[in-house]
């Protein structure tokens, strides 16, 4: 995959097995840590996914009802 801002940029190896566990452990830490931060200060937090629309699941996750 390759990354860049218009003047650089950066290729990375996604097939790299040590690469892709570390993203995965970074990515999860750095998503506790936002939550506990948020949940400390009594900020609710709403899980959404990349595969559905944002309306559909914040409806979905406020219980609103469809006609």
């Amino acid at each position: 995959m390759v990354f860049g801002d218009g003047r650089r940029q950066l290729e990375v190896d996604t097939g790299d097995p040590k690469l892709l566990n570390r993203y995965r452990q970074t990515f999860a830490a750095d998503r506790a840590a936002g939550r506990k931060f948020l949940l400390q200060r009594e900020t609710p937090v709403l899980p959404l996914s990349t595969a559905f629309g944002a309306a559909e699941q914040l409806q979905n996750q406020l219980g609103v009802r469809r006609k």
